[in-house]
């Protein structure tokens, strides 16, 4: 049994590799076939995530702040309290925010309207008249994550710094240590590969959830087994792809000034 479930997730990465593949050829193939509908579906997707992502992240930010300052303090090492945060909001915390709210406001949303299409017949209805499912349906959605992933990324970041400004104020240890280590920990790359991070979360994410779509029981149980399923696989994915690139930014970019 543990053999046959180990080659059915194979199977089931390998699918979705694939899948992802068809809808990057497909957005490059023909972008006139979406092109005109992209701006209402990003402001769609602006409107949907960034109110979200940038009230949680602000809230989570502080808390960790405010309640990491009294730990540090008892430790002695308020010194390095302002590396901390540098290094957490540039690098972490922001991208990995985006990852967690892109999943639960965005991808289960995409993931109904998608499957809801397949259960009323829409998308047979789109191969009958001879239009590609995959660029009418899918190529718009992967172009409209690469495009909002920086900015949600950039969002997430600045909400994350200014809680870090505020939490530091509240604990009593100045908001200026923050400024201090981030002028000399945190470099263009790491600003950089903090908006890669969140937009790769944003891209995998978003082929995920329109693979289990298109692979959902045409019900309204296959509907929402879809959504359920999307939820938890880019729960994983989240986790997954922040833990490789915690790997690449700490082999590549981690320093300490002197």
């Amino acid at each position: 049994m543990a053999e046959a479930s180990v080659r059915e997730s194979i199977e089931e990465i390998g699918s979705g590799i694939f899948f992802g593949a068809r809808a990057g050829a497909a957005a490059l193939r023909e972008p006139a076939a979406y092109l005109p509908e992209l701006p209402r579906l990003l402001s769609r997707m602006a409107s949907r995530v960034l109110p979200a992502l940038c009230v949680l992240t602000f809230i989570v930010t502080f808390v960790l702040i405010y309640g990491g300052y009294t730990f540090f303090s008892r430790l002695g090492a308020q010194p390095y309290f302002g590396l901390l945060i540098a290094i957490l909001v540039f690098r972490f915390e922001g991208p990995f925010m985006v990852g967690l709210l892109y999943n639960a406001t965005w991808t289960t949303l995409n993931t109904a309207e998608i499957a809801s299409r397949k259960l009323h017949e829409e998308v047979d209805a789109l191969t009958v008249m001879g239009l590609d499912p995959m660029t009418e349906l899918i190529a718009p959605r992967l172009v409209g994550a690469v495009i909002m992933g920086p900015l949600y990324t950039a969002a997430a970041i600045l909400a994350a710094y200014l809680a870090a400004l505020a939490g530091t104020w509240a604990a009593g240890y100045g908001s200026w240590v923050v400024n201090k280590w981030t002028a000399e920990i945190i470099s263009w790359t790491d600003v950089a590969y903090g908006l890669l991070f969140g937009t790769l979360m944003c891209v995998f994410q978003t082929v995920v959830s329109s693979h289990k779509a298109l692979r959902s029981e045409p019900s309204p149980d296959g509907v929402r087994a879809a959504v359920t399923q999307t939820v938890v696989a880019n729960l994983y994915l989240a986790f997954v792809v922040s833990l490789v690139m915690t790997v690449v930014l700490q082999a590549t970019t981690w320093r300490i000034p002197a």
